[in-house]
């Protein structure tokens, strides 16, 4: 196991290292800064464009577009349906078991005495707010495609738009520091487990498991 994980994190070297970055620079923020500072820095930092970007961006972490990709990816290989599904849906159930242990409050309920900006159109939540799951969403679902493209370009890519997922959490003031970093560590753990898990399952290697669902539909 421990080889198979070497050899996947050097494969997919891009995404696992903007990961790992994204991590790190969090938790020295988390250190030096503290997470309510954080939260009101990036509050101060509001720009119009800002504001239509992240509230943008934070949708790349919906469920909605969760489950769009889910069934995009049966037309590619029905097994990456199969382990996005298997990886949601563990996901989900994790981050919601975390969010009604803990209960606790979001930055909307924290600073509800402080003059802050807000993005117009966003509905701010007060309670469950630790770990972010739209954060853990993104990046399960990126984590996951990213392994299955293994290609340079697309690491980067798929790692950036699950960092971005996270900043838009803090920047909407829905979630704080260490919700995102939490969120962001399930995410990817569990997606990379999943698909190493099932990596040399030789039943999801073959027959239409490792066929577009179209192939079903194909005359013999």
């Amino acid at each position: 196991m421990a080889l198979a994980i070497v050899q996947e994190v050097k494969y997919n070297k891009q995404f696992f290292g903007l990961l790992v970055l994204f991590l790190s620079a969090g938790i020295m923020l988390e250190l030096v800064v503290g997470s309510t500072d954080f939260s009101l820095w990036m509050n101060a930092q509001h720009t119009a464009f800002g504001d239509v970007f992240f509230r943008f961006a934070t949708y790349l972490g919906d469920g909605v577009l969760v489950g769009i990709i889910i069934l995009l990816l049966l037309f590619v290989r029905c097994r990456y349906a199969f382990l996005m599904l298997v990886a949601m849906v563990l996901n989900t159930a994790v981050i919601q078991w975390l969010k009604h242990f803990y209960n606790h409050p979001r930055p909307s309920l924290v600073f509800q005495d402080l003059s802050l900006q807000y993005v117009e159109g966003v509905k701010l939540y007060q309670h469950f707010g630790f770990p972010s799951g739209h954060t853990a969403a993104a990046f399960g679902v990126y984590t996951l495609l990213a392994l299955f493209s293994g290609n340079k370009i697309s690491g980067w890519m798929y790692g950036a738009t699950a960092i971005l997922v996270g900043l838009s959490r803090i920047y909407l003031m829905q979630h704080f520091l260490e919700d995102v970093l939490l969120g962001a560590t399930i995410g990817s753990g569990i997606s990379f487990l999943i698909y190493l898990g099932f990596r040399n399952n030789k039943t999801l290697q073959q027959g239409w498991w490792n066929r577009p669902v179209t192939a079903a539909f194909r005359k013999k």
